[in-house]
């Protein structure tokens, strides 16, 4: 089995930081991302950790965690297209999972909105994800934005309706900064 590792950019002068960038504007719909000076920003928060994924020690992805609280949260996470289902995602999933005994919160858009949300959701179910039957909205991240309509997954159990608003809470001051 070919290993996978990560490798944290801390700031815009990474040599992987334009690959990184690159895959990020084309996995992600403007809507559902930073900036790129927003990106550059984030990356000097003590708690955003931008990771690239190596797959052999060449670049196959990225994935974008914040450290919050009692979890951590998934911003974003994708592999480069001609990598896609060779099993990378889950490894590179399986190898977060295994780092810290901490639980894993993560959006996705609701299983009614696309062929791909099914798959994304799918994918995360396989891993042991729980998909979260409250509603939620991410917040924009451009001002005149609207927030968008989600579902927020969680690692290793549900999440519990107690839980579910405070969750919310540090997500959206720490993440969104609303």
């Amino acid at each position: 089995m070919a290993l996978i590792s990560f490798h944290r950019i801390e700031d815009s002068r990474d040599l992987y930081f334009e690959r990184a960038r690159e895959l990020y504007e084309s996995a992600f719909p403007v809507f559902e991302r930073r900036s790129v000076e927003q990106l550059k920003q984030v990356l000097n928060h003590p708690f955003f950790h931008a990771e690239i994924v190596e797959k052999d020690q060449k670049f196959t992805g990225i994935l974008f965690w914040w450290q919050l609280g009692s979890f951590r949260f998934i911003e974003h996470f994708a592999i480069i297209p001609e990598m896609r289902g060779k099993g990378i995602g889950k490894q590179g999933l399986s190898n977060m999972i295994q780092k810290q005994h901490t639980p894993i919160i993560l959006e996705v858009e609701p299983e009614r909105s696309s062929p791909d949300a099914i798959r994304r959701i799918a994918f995360y179910k396989k891993s042991g994800f729980h998909l979260n039957q409250y509603p939620y909205f991410q917040p924009p991240y451009h001002p005149g934005n609207k927030p968008i309509p989600l579902q927020i997954m969680s690692y290793p159990d549900p999440i519990n309706p107690f839980e579910f608003p405070q969750i919310v809470r540090e997500i959206h001051q720490q993440v969104y900064q609303v």
